[in-house]
């Protein structure tokens, strides 16, 4: 049995182990080789030789439960939730655990205040405004709620906002766009922000006939049958396929080398519009003429070619259909889409404890 004063050191042993073992400074094999060393004060039996033991269910001290009640371990690792333990009596009051370990529920209503843990992110309300603290947002420019300067062609969608240093300072944003989900960033000093830059991707690249990388927005690529052309994110229709932002478009194969598509507002404004399948040596497969329609259907012709002697030029022989396993790109301008408004998304904190 041990005396007061033996006891009063067993104390002040334990409560030094114990914190410890909170601060992750003692390991179980430490913690042995301590609990072997109270032997001359502490009542009981001996500990044995268990130096080498990894957890406390290998020590020989008895019931392994006990000795973590003793130390104030308990057996917090049998639950998954701070409630689970609460409820087996295991520990106190959740919020006060909570509030111990700096996570009350003021400490998460200021986490949430960034967006983080939220199935609803927070508003920002000028994409410009270089005080906004380290979070995930969400922006829409389009429905008048987001002011400031948007990634270009991206009205609406997420902002990841990372901050370093005091309000105003070095700041930078990485922004994924609600109906493409491409990705830009930019970053700002004392001086603002800068202008966007944009990752490329299968979001907007493509690789056309000949296999090269090139800008894309709306594509569709047009073929002899669908099968041709269909792939890499492409869906198949008509006599040829369309990628995310040509929805809508179709084909037909009228005659040999004559097709029709309908479904846009024909070419693109600026930048490529048109690529032509080649052989290795670089040569087009076809010579190709096209005609916009005022509703924007496009007529495609395609012939083979032949040297004009009178020219000394490549012009268009007889009508030809585009070769099998291959395909024209064409690139298109579409008709513009409703804005999306997330005027009733929710932007209510948790308070919850």
């Amino acid at each position: 049995m041990a005396t007061a004063s033996n006891q009063d050191q067993l104390n002040e042993v334990v409560n030094l182990l114990i914190q410890e073992v909170d601060s992750e400074r003692l390991k179980y094999t430490d913690l042995a080789k301590a609990l072997m060393a109270l032997d001359n004060i502490a009542q009981g039996e001996s500990l044995g030789l268990a130096a080498g033991a990894d957890t406390l269910d290998q020590i020989g001290v008895g019931e392994a439960a006990a000795v973590r009640v003793a130390l104030s371990l308990k057996s917090l690792s049998l639950y998954s939730t701070i409630e689970a333990a609460v409820n087996a009596g295991q520990l106190g009051n959740a919020a006060s655990v909570r509030a111990g370990i700096g996570f009350s529920s003021a400490a998460l209503t200021e986490i949430n205040k960034q967006g983080w843990g939220l199935n609803s992110g927070i508003q920002i309300n000028n994409l410009d405004d270089t005080t906004y603290p380290t979070g995930v947002y969400f922006y829409n420019v389009s429905n008048g709620t987001t002011t400031g300067t948007p990634p270009p062609g991206e009205t609406s969608g997420m902002v990841l906002i990372g901050a370093n240093g005091s309000p105003g300072g070095y700041k930078s944003q990485i922004a994924i766009g609600r109906g493409s989900g491409k990705i830009c960033w930019r970053y700002a000093t004392s001086g603002g922000y800068g202008e966007w830059s944009y990752a490329y991707s299968t979001n907007n690249t493509t690789i056309d006939s000949n296999g090269f990388l090139k800008s894309a927005s709306p594509i569709f690529r047009l073929a002899n049958e669908a099968e041709y052309a269909f792939g890499d994110g492409f869906i198949a229709d008509g006599c040829g396929a369309y990628n995310s932002e040509a929805e809508g478009v179709t084909a037909s194969h009228d005659n040999i080398g004559f097709y029709t598509v309908s479904g846009s507002l024909g070419f693109a404004d600026d930048g490529w519009t048109i690529e032509i399948p080649q052989d290795v040596n670089g040569n087009r497969l076809c010579f190709v003429e096209t005609e916009t329609a005022d509703d924007g259907t496009i007529t495609v012709r395609t012939f083979g070619r032949r040297f004009d002697y009178e020219t000394a030029m490549i012009v268009a022989g007889d009508p030809v259909d585009i070769p099998d396993g291959r395909w024209i790109d064409l690139r298109l301008k579409m008709p513009a889409t409703e804005p999306v408004d997330d005027s009733g998304a929710s932007d209510e904190v948790s308070t919850e404890g």
